[in-house]
């Protein structure tokens, strides 16, 4: 029912409802039935693959007697075909009683079919017979069926059971079976295309014996498939019969053909006329013989349905696309290359033979041509469009002559382009394309077309085309006797056949037993879905909680390191102000716990942010201040002024970036790559606590002092390394790693001057200067100049570079910075006596 229902449906979108909405509720419930259809025979072939069999070739009574495998071919439900129950059922009619002997793997079955068919001898030890008992009337019982054991299946004759029959009846069983009909009438249509392809070979018209025996050949051809074409109409006149009526025209037309023009009227026609007629015959054999064993082959018979596919589909709209293209470049093209050619038909033939061929080769003869047909164009162009004045003679030769032009040329290669790139470009990506989509449903296609070769030999006769010939009176005098037997029926009530069986009750509840079953089946995957669907939807609310809970402690998170940050803050700024209070001599405030002199806690270096940047230190109270305080939380940014924002005459005396060099060594050693490019940086070994000269890249001599100037014991201190080979800053933690805004690794020496000067009251009267008095006290007024690096002003001063001596350092600060000379000689002899002159100066 569910397959005849799927079948109504489909049948009435396809031909009977024209609105689209409806016409796609009534495809989609018609593929509804059809999945219902194999759920239930997957079920019944699960618990019982005796029954499903079986179930599949019962004829059903309210259904015209059609089995359900008959239903199924009918309303061409190709996925209901290609099941593994169906697959099974149709490999037993498709060998029939006979099974081939496996032993022997060097040769396929189908070479030890053709074998047994040439030599028959093959026949005793290649094949076996099975037989299989006729289906018991059985109980009514109205429970479903419980699985049956071996022993049941045997004595039910539920099982095909191999045994040993006459020889003779092995070979009767053996021609009898549709595979072998198939291989036999393949060798005998193989012959034929032989014997026909040497008719055509012949000379001229050929031979009469040759003609007439190609005419009997073609004509048992139309008899048996107009056999075939009957058989299956009575059976069930919903079977396809148009590629059935497709050969019997072919085959007719080349009779006719045959007989007309080289048998009854052998002059009526050239024997050229005649042959490229038949050719076409020939042709279309040749491509009937692949549609008759491509199927069979489980490789090439999906290739093949892919390749239909395709041309149906693909090749149909691109030749659609095509079309336009190929009149408009067609016509184009001829009215560019011939513009004096009359309009004739043979214009119009050529035009469309030049675009066609376009896309399989470039014809460029016509272009070749110039000299004259130029010239000609020349003359004629002072003429215009007035073309009656142009002289006769003239016109003749224009009609022939090629126009050679630009535009001539353009026009030609666009439709060239386009046709040849872009048009066969797009076959191939739309052919793959398709190619992939359809791979599974090809193969369920492919199953569904060997059902019904199958089908087709199981109606065929045991003998081939043209032996065929001699079974067909037997089965007129067949035909002759079903109508009196019909006849006599119908006359005589005692001859009367008895009433058809009806469906016993034990396989109607079977079919009501799996559809409770699928009823079942479907509403416990029904609970599934629900279930599913209930714990996605408690996965989503969870989810939502859970994110909403992530950005509330994401929240609180901030809010605490916000309050951490802040209390940091509030204790540097607490720290501060007591340093500040402790410089402007409070003596009463008093400290609790023991803390650094006041020399060593170097409150400047860890204010944030560093000088020049937003860099911020990484906090560091009094109490942590020295190395010797555990501290293990301590983890400070790293920073090294780039060597490009030094100024340009500072940069051969800076030390480059340890960090950068050390993750550079680190990653050449996880490649294990020699970098050859390597700046000459990469070599940088520096000798710390020591004093020595070294060279800038252009071969200056500079000398390094690298020794600190803060004292212990009369002695320079010895400054220590870190675990990354840096130097370590004496006086404690400051908040930050690296060489930061200074030229050096390890001690940066710098050299002030303290410029005073009594401020001097304004006197006008006298001539010695007085100084301005404040309570009782005189003012001093210090020189400084302004620190753009830092935004503020400081003392006079600079970076001992090596390249110049402590006194030269400070006459070039102040005539730098004072006297604005931009060039200042660097020197190493300058001494304090030329300090003091300088600073005269001022």
């Amino acid at each position: 029912m569910a397959l005849v229902l799927s079948n109504i449906y489909k049948r009435l979108s396809q031909h009977w409802i024209s609105n689209h909405d409806l016409k796609e509720k009534m495809k989609s419930t018609g593929i509804m039935y059809g999945r219902l259809a194999i759920q239930l025979l997957d079920l019944c072939f699960n618990e019982s693959e005796s029954q499903a069999l079986s179930s599949l070739t019962t004829k059903l009574l309210p259904f015209n007697n059609y089995t359900v495998m008959d239903l199924a071919m009918i309303g061409k439900n190709k996925y209901f075909i290609a099941h593994p129950c169906c697959q099974k059922r149709i490999f037993n009619m498709w060998h029939g009683h006979i099974r081939i002997n496996q032993r022997h793997g060097f040769l396929s079955d189908n070479v030890k079919i053709v074998l047994c068919l040439l030599l028959v001898l093959p026949t005793y030890f290649w094949i076996e017979t099975v037989s299989e008992s006729k289906k018991p009337s059985g109980s009514k019982s109205k429970t479903i069926w419980k699985k049956p054991s071996l022993a049941e299946k045997i004595s039910q004759g539920k099982l095909q059971l191999l045994c040993k029959v006459p020889f003779f009846n092995k070979l009767y069983f053996l021609w009898r079976a549709p595979l072998v009909k198939f291989w036999l009438s393949q060798i005998f249509f193989m012959a034929f295309l032989v014997y026909f392809m040497f008719a055509m070979a012949e000379p001229f018209c050929g031979k009469q014996f040759t003609n007439w025996h190609v005419s009997v050949w073609l004509l048992a051809y139309i008899c048996d498939y107009l056999y075939i074409v009957v058989v299956r109409k009575l059976y069930c006149a919903e079977l396809p019969i148009f590629e059935s009526m497709r050969a019997i025209a072919v085959f007719a037309y080349t009779l006719t053909i045959i007989v007309v023009f080289r048998l009854a009227y052998p002059g009526y026609l050239s024997f050229t006329i005649v042959k490229t007629l038949l050719s076409f015959s020939l042709i279309y054999f040749c491509y009937l013989a692949m549609g008759f064993l491509f199927p069979v082959s489980p490789v090439y018979g999906p290739m093949m349905v892919n390749t239909v596919l395709m041309m149906k589909r693909d090749l149909i709209t691109w030749l659609k696309m095509w079309m336009m293209t190929l009149i408009s470049g067609a016509v184009a093209v001829q009215a560019a290359l011939y513009p004096a050619f009359p309009l004739t038909m043979y214009t119009v033939l050529n035009a469309l033979r030049r675009g066609i061929f376009a896309i399989f080769m470039t014809e460029v003869a016509d272009i070749r041509e110039g000299g004259q047909c130029s010239c000609l164009y020349n003359y004629t162009s002072s003429y215009g469009c007035q073309t009656s004045s142009i002289p006769y003679s003239v016109q003749e030769k224009l009609e022939k002559c090629v126009n050679n032009s630009t535009g001539s040329y353009l026009i030609l290669l666009q439709y060239i382009f386009i046709t040849k790139l872009v048009y066969v470009t797009l076959i191939f990506t739309v052919t793959r394309v398709t190619l992939a989509t359809t791979y599974e449903r090809s193969v369920e296609i492919w199953k569904y077309q060997l059902f019904l070769i199958v089908v087709n030999n199981h109606w065929r006769p045991m003998l081939p085309v043209p032996l065929v010939l001699l079974y067909y009176p037997f089965v007129v005098i067949k035909c002759c006797y079903l109508v009196l037997n019909y006849i006599c029926r119908a006359w005589c009530p005692c001859c009367a056949r008895s009433k058809e069986k009806p469906a016993r009750v034990g396989d109607l509840n079977i079919w009501r037993g799996l559809m409770r079953m699928q009823k079942k089946n479907e509403k416990l995957e029904m609970e599934k879905v629900n279930q599913v669907r209930t714990a996605d939807a408690r996965l989503k609310v969870i989810s939502k909680d859970q994110s909403t809970q992530s950005k509330q402690m994401d929240s609180i998170n901030d809010r605490l390191i916000g309050i951490i940050n802040s209390q940091t803050t509030l204790s540097l700024t607490l720290e501060h102000m007591k340093h500040v209070m402790e410089e402007l001599g409070n003596k009463n405030f008093k400290t609790a716990g023991d803390v650094l002199p006041l020399r060593s806690q170097h409150t400047r270096c860890r204010m944030s942010p560093y000088p020049g940047t937003s860099i911020r230190r990484y906090p560091v109270f009094d109490k942590n201040v020295s190395w010797e305080e555990n501290y293990p939380a301590y983890d400070p940014p790293a920073f090294s002024r780039p060597e490009e924002e030094y100024e340009e005459d500072r940069r051969p005396y800076l030390d480059p970036n340890m960090f950068e060099l050390q993750k550079q060594k680190m990653e050449r050693e996880r490649l294990k790559v020699e970098d050859e490019e390597a700046p000459q940086d990469v070599a940088f070994s520096p000798e710390f606590n020591a004093e020595v000269e070294a060279n800038t890249s252009a071969g200056d001599k500079y000398v390094v002092d690298r020794t600190s100037w803060i004292t212990k014991d009369d002695q320079p201190m010895q400054y220590v390394l870190d675990t990354s080979g840096v130097p370590r800053n004496p006086m404690g933690r400051t908040g930050l790693r690296g060489r930061g805004n200074l030229w050096r690794w390890g001690p940066n020496h710098m050299i002030y001057a303290i410029v005073s000067r009594w401020k001097s009251a304004p006197n006008d009267n006298d001539v010695v200067p007085t100084h301005k008095m404040v309570n009782g006290m005189k003012v001093m007024e210090i020189l400084v100049v302004h620190n753009d690096l830092l935004n503020e002003d400081s003392l006079p001063g600079d970076f001992i570079s090596g390249k110049n001596s402590k006194y030269n350092v400070i006459c070039e600060v102040m005539m730098r910075d004072l006297l604005g000379e931009k060039d200042v000689p660097s020197s190493t002899q300058l001494d304090q006596e030329d300090m003091i002159q300088v600073r005269n100066n001022f």
